[in-house]
């Protein structure tokens, strides 16, 4: 079902964040198994990725490693992930196989360090949605007293900054952020995180200014659209926060939150069938399938929807109707 309903996105078939988590959310309460075969090739995925990224995919060895030291020792009590992926040894060999002929294949060694910065970056923005803010909180003033400088406590001081934000701590997150800004002068990401604070913070000229000179040094970066479209529908330019949208959804169409602000910026505009499409697309891609239809079927026959939504909401219905008949 999961990869059925991957093809819904009209002219992409991109397997989105939404639908993926909700099956695996599924099989954790089933409290089925994942099979070898799954295994194997969503280790052979990441280990690719791995490499395409330049990192080195030694550090899959060292996390099977300590799984299996996991599974061995504490058999009475494994985590989760353990209970549905149960075979850290199988795997365990397998990726060893796949270290060894890609050593062959190379004429160097793995690199040791391509640049921490991207994965550092990404790694607090998911701890600062993942984990309790007191956890994020001493992660990192353990991480700032257990370095001398570098890299790693720079970014520790991003951490902060998120967390700061989420706390509407602006003040404390513009200084922490400053601090990673000065050690990365030429990280252009971090204007546009900067941008983002801004907004939050109600600083929205400001904002506005950084996005609009980032977007003109580079209109393919989706994160610098995505909250350029957000300040333009504070200031209520709804015109031109649908166009950076929609920019957004054409690139990245498996992603749920653009729909959720295009039904926004719809309904800003008085154009309530617009938006009850695009709210239809958003609960498709958050994998909220029963509140999709009912939206879907809603916007199908809605004189106001305009006619190519209309078309599009009866193909979606009709392709989710065969896979519940298959």
């Amino acid at each position: 079902m999961i990869f059925g309903l991957a093809s819904l996105a009209v002219g992409n078939p991109a397997l989105t964040q939404g639908l993926f988590s909700g099956a695996l959310a599924a099989n954790q309460t089933a409290g089925l198994n994942f099979s070898r075969q799954d295994e194997e090739q969503a280790d052979r995925l990441a280990f690719g990725w791995l490499r395409i990224m330049g990192r080195n995919p030694t550090a899959m060895e060292s996390m099977l490693k300590s799984m299996r030291r996991i599974t061995r020792y504490r058999s009475e009590q494994l985590p989760p992930y353990l209970l549905t992926h149960p075979n850290p040894e199988d795997r365990l060999d397998y990726v060893q196989s796949l270290l060894e002929l890609e050593r062959r294949k190379m004429d160097k060694s793995f690199p040791e360090d391509v640049g921490d910065f991207p994965f550092l970056r990404f790694k607090y923005r998911v701890l600062s949605q993942s984990v309790e803010p007191e956890d994020l909180r001493v992660h990192c003033a353990n991480t700032l007293a257990s370095t001398q400088g570098g890299v790693q406590a720079t970014m520790a001081h991003y951490g902060l900054a998120l967390l700061s934000a989420k706390e509407n701590n602006f003040q404390e997150a513009h200084k922490h952020l400053e601090i990673v800004r000065n050690e990365f002068p030429g990280r252009d990401i971090l204007d546009i995180d900067l941008a983002a604070l801004y907004i939050d913070s109600g600083e929205l000229e400001k904002a506005v200014r950084l996005l609009r000179r980032s977007y003109q040094r580079d209109p393919t970066d989706m994160y610098c659209a995505f909250e350029y479209a957000g300040a333009m529908a504070m200031k209520g330019r709804f015109e031109a926060a649908e166009k950076f949208y929609l920019e957004v959804a054409k690139n990245i169409p498996e992603y749920s939150q653009v729909y959720y602000e295009l039904a926004r910026v719809k309904s800003g505009q008085g154009e309530r069938g617009a938006s009850t499409f695009y709210l239809a697309k958003y609960y498709l891609y958050e994998g909220r399938i029963k509140y999709a239809k009912q939206y879907l079927r809603r916007a199908e026959k809605d004189p106001q929807v305009p006619a190519a939504q209309q078309e599009e909401a009866k193909a979606i219905l009709k392709r989710l109707k065969e896979l519940e008949d298959a």
